[in-house]
Order: structure tokens, then C-alpha cells, then sequence
């Protein structure tokens, strides 16, 4: 009796590790697209808010550091620019507001990093 009760205990463990697998094959295969969409939505994101850390490393060629507890419009304020204070609306539109910029402010903004760059040069 002894027996048949492991025969059937071992049985049983075997098809619970089996359907965990199955489970487990399907949620990757459901969220594997998912996962790849954030990845890419993490690269686009960086990519659209480069300028903003160039920004951050000219000023910080004037001693200029962001605080961690600042926000960019008070950073912005601290760096008393005002070609901050356009690279930082553009930074928290991009950013905060997923907008794109418009040909024109794409335009704006890189005349104002490239005064930027100028004064620190």
C-alpha cells in the first residue's frame, strides 16, 4: 500500500512541476511582448531627453550640480539662464507631457544649448 501511496505521490508531484511549467511558458509568451515594448519605449524616451542631459553637464562645467530634491524649474532658476529655462519646458514637455516638439521649438531649443555651450566655453 506503502508503495502505490508514493507511486501516486510521485505521480502527482510530476504533473504539479509540469503544469508549473506550462504556466510559467505561457506568462513568458504573454508578457514577452509586453517586456519588449517597455524596453523600447525606455530607449525612445532616453533618446528624446538627451538634450537634456547635455544641458546639465554645460552647466555643470560652471560648477552648477542638480540637487536630487530639485525639480528641473528649480534648477532652471538656479542657473538663472534664460536658455534654462527654455531647455527645461522643453525637457518637462517631452518628458512629462510625452509631447514632441514642434520643428520650431526643436530649432529654438538647440540655439539655446548652443549659447549655452558658448558661455561655458
Amino acid at each position: 500500500m506503502a508503495d502505490k501511496t508514493r507511486g501516486l505521490s510521485d505521480s502527482f508531484s510530476g504533473y504539479a512541476h509540469l503544469s508549473d511549467s506550462v504556466w510559467l511558458s505561457r506568462q513568458a509568451v504573454r508578457l514577452a511582448p509586453r517586456v519588449d515594448s517597455l524596453a523600447i519605449n525606455l530607449r525612445q524616451e532616453a533618446s528624446r531627453i538627451d538634450f537634456y542631459e547635455d544641458f546639465i553637464r554645460l552647466v555643470g562645467k560652471r560648477g552648477l550640480k542638480r540637487e536630487e530634491y530639485q525639480t528641473p524649474l528649480e534648477f532652471a532658476a538656479v542657473v538663472g539662464m534664460g536658455d534654462a529655462a527654455i531647455v527645461t519646458a522643453a525637457y518637462n514637455r517631452v518628458r512629462f507631457g510625452a509631447a514632441e516638439l514642434s520643428t520650431a521649438e526643436s530649432r529654438q531649443l538647440e540655439e539655446a544649448l548652443g549659447r549655452i555651450r558658448k558661455s561655458v566655453e
